[in-house]
């Protein structure tokens, strides 16, 4: 009895002196609250803006601001956190310098609550857990299968507790196998990292031997997941602040913790980090690797440097996947044959898994400059090239910034198991991902049949570009200024702003098409510039669906066809009429397909030669179905249509039913409204406007060298091979050629050259008597009205063009740019339904044959 009162006594005074310390723990530093706290998204509009941001960042001042995104550049929205006993003078503050800005959060507190909320039945995905739970659940995970999961520590904290990790491989005790290794919760606050790290590896024990996929992976590849790097910041966050980003080791006498993505040993403290200021949430630390959590990171990656395929370190918020460099713009060494291609498709799967749009690229450019970061790290020191950071949701535009409710968990984890899964397929087969991820030129890689069984949406890698909420906004410009607005967008290349129409004049309508997460981008330009619009078509995807229909009344002609489709049928039209046609190859594209045209050409006499092109722009489907129609009609009706055996009579005909084959097919198979070539830019990009790649007047008036741009000349005239085969074929036949023209659509015009001025062609009045003709006729086929004119002063001015390099290089005075239907974005745009094929080819070849009756 004395034994047990005696032990009961220890035990009590145990208790007691514990409860000691937590009172005064907890005396010391209560739960903080926010009422009252509001989170404002400010927009800095010029340089000098971001400098005051910036200023206010790293400076100190009297508002005390908690900065969630950090300034950048020009039009980048801030998102600052601002207390309610500094609201009314930090306003004050922003509305004397004229700066912009909107209440992101107007009841933190309220989200906050909302956020901590946890039924009594929640399963574990449902609910933030504090980081005893997550252990406690990973601990539970190794000992359903001790030969499958296994917990280790990396060291201990500032405040003594662990760090854990847990690997995941079959055979884990022997595991040599490359690692994908991930880890989250580098900065304390943001718990949607966190608990995506921790959604991955239950999916990956729990569901290993019921899932083929899972199985898979496992049994392939060693994962290694760090839920919570920064453990006593994220305990912190539970206990105390919510809010709070650095770790908790004391930086000074007045200042607590490091910006531990900042305290990484390469590029440290160099750039976007505030050394020698404890007091910052961007400060670096004493020293690279001056804090424990990413000394004890650290060593473990580098005990294991050789194995490391994968690395990615998950944040939030800002809906971005990041290759490096942090430090500075330059590209990184494999930027663009690996990382650019690998982040495009990883983005495009996202977005095909759950309808989220991310952005992405080097760190430096697509969110802002960081040194001393995990990623930069592990690529430059590890040699790890597929080394990620990414910023999950929300986006930097919703209202919820860092707190979400945890309805969110389930839903951005599954994205993210999702992503993963599928790079880490193509990193165990030993390829380059971005080489997996990216569509062959038949559109189906051998990977996507053979990666079936193991996730039923990495079909999303062999499927076309979607365009749901997809809308064309219909902008008026009504004066210069507001030209010269557009233009510079248009110059620009803006993923998601797709110029369908270009500015070219006062009070003329262009069509853009925007995707959704780029409308609050175009609308505040617009806006700002006082610019109007409406709203045309409200969902391209409807429009495109309506554009598949299958082929019924007008056989071939009744539907849209891919490239190898359309060189079978020409093919077999060129067998069918032999005695009058045959097949010529002009020459390989980039992708090395071949550019097939047919030569049609009555009797042996040697005759005049007229040549037409199609599929210039990618995205104009309707041109090379006109195409193909024409040739149809050419050889079908040559015995009975006059105007037809006018046609074979004077002209031999070689025409070109799809010059941008590359293009055309990608199309098909990827990105419907595609518009350049498929050629490697020096950027990472792709493509050149083929349309303004020709050599007459380069890289003047109407193009851009922004090589992201939708009107990027090329590096050189001529640089793309499906130009320099078409070129150097016209060239050798200048002596012959006679009638040029180049089909594209849309807005029904008949023109002419000159493209780069507006000075008047000479002979111009023999072509404008030979393009009234052609449209007069086209109209009395079905009452479709087309201008016509010079180009310049028809639609808009460009250099580089088809019809002025034919007529200025090789004197052919009837050389022609034809834009096919429909007349506006609201009646389709590029998007014509396939009943429309049909009724275009017969005006458009009744406008042809009178054009060469009036030539």
């Amino acid at each position: 009895m004395l034994l047990r009162r005696k032990n009961c006594t220890a035990f009590c005074q145990s208790l007691v002196f514990l409860a000691f310390l937590i009172s005064v723990e907890t005396s010391l530093e209560k739960r903080q609250t926010y009422n009252g706290d509001q989170v404002l998204q400010v927009t800095p509009r010029t340089e000098k803006d971001v400098k005051f941001m910036g200023d206010l960042l790293h400076k100190r001042n009297n508002f005390e601001l908690d900065f969630w995104t950090y300034p950048s550049q020009p039009g980048k929205p801030v998102d600052i956190r601002v207390r309610h006993d500094r609201m009314r003078q930090f306003k004050h503050a922003l509305k004397r310098r004229s700066l912009s800005f909107r209440v992101k959060i107007r009841s933190l507190q309220r989200l906050i609550n909302k956020e901590g909320m946890r039924p009594r039945s929640v399963p574990f995905n449902g609910a933030f857990r504090t980081y005893f739970q997550i252990v406690r659940e990973m601990k539970r995970l190794a000992g359903l299968n001790e030969s499958l999961a296994k917990v280790f520590s990396l060291g201990k904290t500032y405040e003594n507790r662990t760090m854990y990790g847990i690997k995941i491989s079959s055979n884990i005790s022997t595991s040599r196998k490359s690692v994908v290794f991930i880890n989250c919760g580098i900065h304390a606050r943001e718990w949607i990292s966190i608990s995506s790290c921790v959604y991955v590896a239950r999916e990956l024990v729990l569901k290993y031997a019921t899932d083929d996929s899972v199985r898979h992976l496992v049994d392939k590849l060693e994962w290694v997941i760090v839920p919570v790097v920064n453990v006593d910041g994220y305990i912190y966050t539970h206990t105390t602040r919510r809010l709070w980003r650095k770790n908790r080791r004391p930086s000074s006498t007045e200042c607590v913790g490091t910006d531990l993505n900042r305290n990484f040993n390469y590029k440290w403290a160099s750039i976007g980090a505030d050394y020698g200021k404890p007091c910052s949430d961007i400060y670096p630390g004493q020293r690279p690797f001056s804090e424990p959590e990413t000394r004890h990171l650290a060593t473990y990656m580098y005990s294991i440097r050789g194995r490391i395929k994968a690395y990615v370190d998950f944040h939030a918020y800002g809906q971005l996947w990041m290759s490096p460099w942090g430090f500075t713009r330059k590209l990184p060494p494999t930027y663009t044959k690996h990382n650019w291609r690998a982040m495009t498709r990883i983005v495009r799967s996202i977005y095909y898994i759950n309808g989220t749009v991310f952005g992405y690229g080097p760190a430096a450019i697509a969110i802002y400059y960081t040194s001393g970061d995990a990623t930069d790290w592990v690529y430059g020191v590890l040699g790890v090239t597929h080394s990620y950071g990414v910023e999950l949701q929300p986006s930097f535009y919703s209202e919820n910034g860092f707190v979400l409710p945890p309805s969110y968990i389930v839903p951005v984890a599954f994205g993210v198991k999702s992503v993963l899964f599928i790079f880490a397929y193509a990193v165990q087969r030993n390829q380059r991902p971005e080489i997996f991820l990216q569509n062959t030129s038949s559109g189906q890689h051998e990977g996507c049949t053979e990666f079936a069984f193991v996730l039923l949406f990495a079909s999303v890698f062999c499927e076309p570009e979607s365009y749901k909420g997809h809308k064309v906004y219909r902008v008026f410009p009504k004066n210069i200024d507001d030209l010269k607005v557009l233009d510079k967008l248009l110059k620009a290349g803006h993923d998601g702003i797709d110029f369908w129409t270009y500015p070219t004049e006062p009070l003329n309508v262009v069509d853009i098409r925007v995707a959704p997460a780029a409308v609050q981008k175009l609308e505040g330009i617009l806006n700002n510039a006082s610019i109007s619009f409406k709203v045309g078509p409200d969902d391209v995807q409807k429009i495109l669906q309506n554009e598949k229909g299958s082929a019924r009344a007008g056989g071939f002609d009744g539907s849209y066809h891919k490239l190898g489709e359309i060189h079978s049928e020409i093919r077999s039209l060129a067998n069918k009429h032999s005695s009058v046609a045959s097949i010529i190859s002009l020459g390989k594209s980039y992708e090395n397909r071949d550019q097939l045209a047919i030569k049609i050409k009555s009797g042996s006499g040697k005759k005049d030669l007229f040549f037409f092109n199609c599929g210039i722009h990618a995205r104009e489907w309707i041109s090379p179905a006109t195409c193909m129609y024409m040739i149809r009609q050419i050889l079908e009706t040559r015995n009975s249509d006059s105007g037809v055996k006018y046609m074979l009579d004077n002209y031999e005909w070689v025409i070109l039913p799809v010059l941008n084959v590359d293009g055309y097919e990608y199309t098909h198979t990827n990105y419907r409204m595609w518009r350049k070539t498929r050629s490697r830019n020096s950027d990472g990009s792709y493509g050149a406007d083929p349309n303004r790649n020709f050599n007459y007047h380069f890289a003047g008036v109407g193009t851009s060298q922004s090589q992201s741009s939708d009107i990027y000349t090329g590096s050189r005239p001529f640089s793309e091979k499906v130009t320099h085969n078409v070129g150097k074929y016209l060239y050798g036949r200048r002596a012959e050629l006679k009638g040029y023209i180049d089909f594209h659509a849309y807005s029904q015009m008949w023109m002419s050259p000159w493209g780069y001025t507006r000075s008047k062609p000479p002979h111009i009045n023999e072509m404008m008597k030979a393009m009234k003709a052609a449209v007069d006729a086209l109209r009395a086929v079905h009452g479709t009205r087309y201008t016509y004119g010079p180009a310049a002063t028809t639609i808009y001015p460009t250099t580089g063009d088809t019809t002025d390099w034919t007529f200025g290089v090789l004197g052919v005075i009837h050389s022609y740019c034809v834009e096919l239907r429909p007349r506006s974005s609201s009646q389709g745009g590029f998007v014509l339904p396939p009943d429309k094929i049909i009724p275009v080819g017969e005006e458009t070849f009744a406008g042809l044959k009178a054009l060469t009756m009036n030539m």
